[in-house]
């Protein structure tokens, strides 16, 4: 492959093989167009894939990812490479309705979020001359929302965006991690395993006034799996099984549901490992 006829996005390591910015703006946009769509907003996942290295373009970055990789390392770099912002100046370009929403995660897809002062002064840069800027059909719809909530949907998206950056990075720079990835089991076949290990767990237990408490909490939040989305609290005192029962209702609310993860967060380290040690044993690796 000629390196001087494409813009180069990322160059492996291991074989100096190339991968074009277009292919890794592509792939991250479909990615993640795919993520955004959970919550209804897979156009605006697209853009900020194909927005997001627009600046890799810049005549400065070809010659400092030539320089850096050792592709061409006698290079020299004449000017400023960095190119996380341009694509946020072409979104305030082509979407003035819209960009506000995306501008951040674009600008800080490498380094994090910017505050809003720091981000107001990179908005006052000019666009390059050396970027091409290409219209894109998408129609971006304003989700309903509070105003409260934008600041979420941000990092919502931004999340979006650095996954399929790095996965798309991955897959081209590390073929063989990535292809490990993917290969999970579903939500119900956790179940079936949460069950036959509560079964087990039964049959070897004492019937005690403690174990009849436990089971009586596994009841309830089996019963109360069953209901809509929304805010649960479970409230039982330590001893009380409140990890597998929480896992319980957590992975059958999932399955009615539809939903297709369970995140769990918990503030102490210790408590952490103890719970990831219940989960090893339950699910194994």
């Amino acid at each position: 492959m000629e390196t001087a006829k494409i813009v180069i996005s990322h160059v492996r390591e291991s074989d100096k093989a190339v991968q074009s910015n277009e292919e890794h703006q592509r792939g991250v946009a479909k990615l993640a167009k795919r993520f955004a769509q959970n919550f209804g907003m897979g156009e605006w996942g697209y853009i900020l894939g194909m927005l997001h290295d627009k600046g890799k373009e810049k005549q400065a970055f070809q010659q400092h990812i030539k320089k850096e990789s050792g592709l061409e390392p006698h290079t020299i770099v004449k000017g400023d490479y960095s190119h996380a912002y341009v694509g946020a100046l072409i979104a305030k370009k082509l979407f003035p309705q819209h960009h506000l929403l995306i501008d951040n995660a674009l600008m800080g897809h490498h380094r994090g979020l910017y505050d809003g002062d720091e981000m107001k002064e990179i908005m006052k840069r000019q666009i390059p001359d050396d970027i091409n800027i290409e219209k894109h059909e998408a129609q971006l719809s304003p989700p309903k929302l509070q105003k409260r909530d934008i600041h979420h949907l941000e990092r919502m998206l931004y999340s979006c965006l650095v996954d399929a950056d790095y996965l798309d990075t991955e897959t081209f720079m590390q073929p063989e991690q990535s292809n490990l990835r993917g290969h999970y089991d579903s939500l119900k076949e956790l179940e079936i395993r949460l069950e036959a290990y509560l079964s087990r767990l039964k049959n070897n237990t004492p019937n005690t006034e403690v174990n009849s408490i436990r089971n009586n909490v596994q009841k309830w939040c089996i019963e109360e799996s069953d209901k809509p989305s929304g805010l649960y609290s479970l409230t039982v005192p330590t001893g009380g099984g409140k990890t597998i029962a929480s896992v319980l209702w957590g992975i059958k609310h999932a399955i009615k549901n539809d939903l297709n993860r369970i995140i769990i967060a918990i503030p102490y380290t210790s408590i952490i490992t103890q719970t990831a040690s219940v989960l090893r044993e339950i699910f194994g690796e």
